[in-house]
């Protein structure tokens, strides 16, 4: 912290599981109460956790192809699938595109990210949202948000079966994390 002057800012990659998001901090960001936690690997380190996940990813696809989940869930595992196979990401966002919903959802994980409420609309699909924050810290605001997502869900008359799977691997994401 001695090099990090009050007025300075640093660019910082965060990587949240969706996807690498560049935040820029100051030295308040990291003066805070939450617990950080900063992880710096070598080379040989994130070629063996890409083997393993590669594997992981391969002895897995068939059995999420028969379980009932959301597009955005499938989409995910579909491009996570591929980029384990060693797919270029460039290739992957054109073989499998995010949806309009998936963009906003990502979008407003920045948000939360950043400490920001963020505002459910009408138009949203809640359960592409409430699986993509899965990626955002769990503060009071992606709390509020996440509610304000099941509420939107319950009054689009959305399938309780379905939430309650979603809720479930929300709940299991967390308690891993």
């Amino acid at each position: 912290m001695e090099r990090f002057a009050d007025g300075d800012t640093k660019l910082v990659n965060i990587d949240n599981g969706f996807g690498i998001f560049p935040i820029e901090l100051t030295k308040e960001d990291f003066l805070s109460e939450e617990n950080v936690r900063i992880q710096v690997i070598t080379i040989a380190e994130l070629d063996k956790k890409r083997d393993k996940e590669r594997l992981a990813y391969a002895n897995t696809m068939t059995l999420l192809e028969t379980l009932q989940r959301p597009k955005a869930a499938k989409d995910y595992s579909y491009r996570r699938f591929l980029i384990s196979e060693g797919v270029p990401e460039v290739q992957v966002d054109i073989e499998v595109p995010q949806t309009p919903q998936e963009i906003i959802a990502m979008e407003n994980v920045q948000l939360l990210t950043a400490g920001q409420f963020v505002e459910v609309k009408p138009d949203y699909d809640p359960l592409s949202h409430l699986i993509i924050i899965k990626a955002a810290p769990q503060r009071l605001n992606t709390m509020v948000y996440r509610q304000s997502l099941l509420d939107l869900y319950k009054l689009q008359g959305g399938d309780a079966q379905q939430l309650t799977e979603v809720n479930d691997s929300i709940s299991n994401n967390v308690v891993a994390q």
